[in-house]
């Protein structure tokens, strides 16, 4: 609805009931969406738009020129395209998120490092499409990684980008095909992995 307007700040009133997709995507300026503390579908934290649960990410104001984000503990799902065209350099994604939906970070060129769950969170190939400045890799959470299919890793269409890998010192197993095609991959940090 918005998308390449010159919009710096939403303020969603107590009234508004339902907001579309996509409608705050690809709005470069956008710093902040607040909403009020009345209303009964949505919330904000910190300026970034969720359903009224805070268990769903709506939208992300990619204006924002903050260079690291972590996702809220709480937080089960990320909308399609939540991320599209962000700034970010680093995205942190909590161990309670149970899925990530298409798109959700497409074209954030800025993105170089990412803290992904070993858990499976049903994201597919169209994640991380786009972000070609991605480099590194962190994979944090207690236990077994999930195994994942191939040609369908969240972050398969810029593997050849990956240079780096870390393993948080819970991680015990690494799924198979998780970085299947990584050809760029220069170093890999291991902690307490056993297989």
């Amino acid at each position: 609805a918005f998308q390449t307007s010159g919009i710096t700040e939403v303020r969603i009133p107590t009234s508004v009931s339902s907001i579309g997709e996509l409608v705050f995507n690809k709005c470069p300026k956008l710093t902040k969406i607040t909403v009020n503390t009345t209303n009964p579908k949505y919330k904000d934290i910190e300026g970034v738009l969720f359903d009224y649960s805070k268990e769903t990410l709506i939208a992300y104001p990619i204006g924002n020129e903050t260079k690291s984000y972590s996702i809220p503990s709480g937080t089960k799902t990320i909308e399609k395209n939540a991320f599209e065209e962000s700034k970010l350099e680093t995205i942190i994604i909590n161990s309670d998120l149970a899925s990530i939906k298409s798109n959700a970070f497409m074209n954030s060129a800025s993105l170089t490092e990412l803290h992904y769950p070993n858990t499976d969170l049903g994201a597919d190939s169209s994640v991380l499409r786009g972000c070609d400045g991605l480099q590194t890799i962190k994979i944090i959470g207690e236990g077994e990684m999930n195994d994942m299919s191939s040609g369908q890793q969240p972050w398969y269409e810029v593997r050849d980008k990956i240079t780096t890998v870390i393993f948080d010192t819970g991680v015990t197993h690494v799924g198979s095909y998780a970085f299947e095609g990584t050809t760029g991959l220069k170093t890999i940090e291991w902690n307490n992995i056993n297989s």
